[in-house]
């Protein structure tokens, strides 16, 4: 149920994950509050519609590339369209942070599930895609509970700001034990 080999990409995910969560949980009240825009389902458009067209582009490019050459630009824009959401005055902000968010939730998951796969046997595969999604919860989880406390201290665009740090530090994570692992591999 559990493969202590995929700890590492779990852990990545929740901070992924933990941040996309966040989005969600505050983005309504966010537009509503502080920019009286009722209706922002404009960002989940291009959320989905960025992610139609970029996954199977960056997953061509994670089979040929390798994962650190898809994760590195999926989690810088997945911060810049984070930072959009923080400094958002219209629905043109929040249809480019859609766009950011979207390419970079799309080349994020994909890394990760292949990462978990990668690294444990194949009768252990259904243990590491349980770990993966663990992490994904656990994120959810405490996002939303943390988000909470920094919107109620210091405001909606403080939290989307804050949501940086943890995608920020996974990735360049993430980066780190790539190279090692994708280094290891190639020596082998």
């Amino acid at each position: 149920m559990f493969a202590k080999e995929a700890i590492f990409p779990m852990l990545v995910n929740v901070a992924y994950q933990g941040s996309k969560s966040g989005i969600n949980v505050f983005i309504a009240a966010f537009a509503l509050e502080e920019l009286n825009l009722a209706n922002i389902g404009i960002f989940s458009t291009f959320v989905s519609l960025t992610a139609w067209v970029a996954r199977p582009v960056l997953g061509s490019i994670l089979d040929r590339r390798g994962a650190k050459v898809t994760l590195l630009p999926a989690g810088l824009a997945f911060s810049a369209g984070l930072a959009c959401l923080s400094l958002a005055q219209g629905l043109g902000w929040f249809a480019v942070a859609g766009i950011l968010v979207g390419f970079g939730q799309s080349g994020i998951s994909p890394v990760l599930t292949a990462i978990s796969m990668r690294a444990v046997p194949p009768e252990r595969k259904a243990a590491a895609n349980a770990t993966n999604y663990l992490g994904m919860d656990l994120g959810s989880a405490i996002a939303s509970t943390a988000g909470g406390f920094v919107v109620t201290a210091f405001g909606y665009r403080a939290g989307f700001a804050a949501f940086i740090v943890p995608v920020m530090v996974a990735t360049v994570a993430a980066a780190l034990y790539l190279s090692r692992t994708e280094n290891v591999k190639k020596t082998a």
